[in-house]
């Protein structure tokens, strides 16, 4: 009798390891088939997409990520008037939002554009093809509306000497002869910068006098004795090429 009161036992215990392996197993299953996850982790069911860029007619990235860092999060990059290759990805049917990246030529400098909304948001169902089409940047914005908050000036420096330019006691960027360099600087007077030339003593040089203001492009140019103000270009689609 007591032997098999111990044979009971253990085949309830047996039971018992057996529903809990049962158990785990089908959460475990729940929270992975349906391909769902965060931007960029991929789900776990394979589906195919293409990404369609042919309404714009300058090249973009499009990215899993809002803060689209390069080394990990980029999906694709695309020429203008082009449309990609299938690429496989992860699926996730209950949504996934993109993130393009515009790179916009004007007045010679290509200028980084990301804005928030032309995110792009559909689902990407499993063993399907999904098409990201990338909206056209005329869309989101008018032909004379800024294209950023931020102020930009391009110093190219024609003289002989290595060039500082500074901001109090900050060094913000060292160009040699014949190099140039574009920076975004603060909005504000100009006079809050200054070029330093440190060779055969050290000399200051005032930049001209008018007002870094938000969305435009600024150029000034160094000759070895002046700062010159060649022209200040609005960073709008009307100044864009290819627009």
């Amino acid at each position: 009798m007591v032997g098999v009161m111990k044979i009971k036992k253990i085949l309830t215990i047996i039971l018992m390891l057996v529903l809990v392996i049962v158990l785990t197993a089908c959460s475990d299953k729940s929270s992975t088939d349906d391909g769902t996850g965060d931007n960029g982790a991929g789900g776990t069911q394979v589906a195919q997409l293409i990404i369609d860029n042919r309404q714009n007619p300058i090249p973009v990235s499009i990215y899993s990520s809002w803060d689209r860092i390069a080394e990990n999060r980029l999906i694709n990059q695309l020429e203008g008037g082009r449309q990609s290759a299938t690429i496989s990805f992860g699926a996730f049917p209950q949504g996934f939002v993109f993130y393009p990246t515009y790179f916009v030529r004007i007045d010679g400098h290509t200028f980084v554009i990301s804005p928030q909304h032309g995110n792009v948001d559909l689902p990407v169902p499993a063993n399907t093809i999904t098409t990201v089409t990338v909206r056209p940047l005329s869309s989101l914005f008018t032909r004379n509306q800024s294209l950023t908050n931020n102020s930009y000036l391009r110093i190219v420096n024609e003289g002989f000497t290595t060039i500082r330019l500074v901001s109090g006691s900050v060094i913000i960027s060292e160009l040699a002869p014949s190099e140039s360099a574009v920076i975004n600087v603060h909005t504000g007077p100009a006079a809050n910068y200054h070029l330093l030339v440190t060779e055969g003593g050290e000399q200051i040089f005032n930049l001209p006098a008018l007002t870094f203001t938000a969305g435009q492009f600024t150029i000034m140019e160094f000759n070895g004795v002046n700062i010159n103000h060649l022209r200040t270009t609005a960073i709008v689609l009307a100044n864009a090429e290819w627009f």
